[in-house]
């Protein structure tokens, strides 16, 4: 069996690209679409019990946000990836 190393970087690159589409755009709309739902179901609901369902809600949003930062931290290691495959290439005249 040989072991050998490859990288597509145009797929490398979509796949970052998505990573970043997600992470910068669909990920901030959700968080202000379900933010303002909550705020407006405090508006209407009033008791104990909503007391605990947004200190839950509380408790996601900084999950939320941990998952951000994970997923920022993929990015940059995927884009150093990248650019070391390429720089590589580069020198062997590839």
């Amino acid at each position: 069996m040989s072991s050998s190393l490859k990288m597509d970087t145009d797929v490398a690159y979509q796949v970052l690209n998505d990573l970043k589409v997600y992470n910068q755009e669909k990920v901030p709309a959700f968080k202000e679409k379900i933010m303002n739902r909550v705020n407006q179901t405090g508006d209407h609901w009033e008791a104990n019990s909503f007391k605990q369902y947004d200190s839950i809600w509380r408790d996601l949003s900084r999950y939320e946000q941990y998952q951000v930062d994970a997923l920022e931290t993929l990015i940059q290691k995927l884009q150093k990836e990248i650019d070391q495959w390429e720089e590589t290439a580069r020198q062997l005249g590839g």
